[in-house]
């Protein structure tokens, strides 16, 4: 991820999703896919907006969706 200025995780679906910016940038959305080859990767690169907080409901799926 680098070095981020706003930053913020949740649990979903099995995997970990980082919200990360650097300076006064927008954020941009990583996976990490717990399940299966552990990889990361960018799935939104720009959401046209900083996060500063995420949140998941306690009734979000813990493991990996079929």
């Amino acid at each position: 991820m680098g070095q981020t200025a706003t930053w913020a995780f949740s649990h979903w679906g099995g995997d970990f999703w980082l919200y990360s910016s650097a300076g006064g940038n927008n954020s941009q959305i990583t996976r990490f896919r717990y399940s299966g080859d552990q990889s990361f990767s960018v799935v939104v690169p720009d959401t046209g907006m900083q996060v500063v907080g995420a949140g998941v409901s306690t009734c979000a799926p813990v493991g990996p969706l079929t």
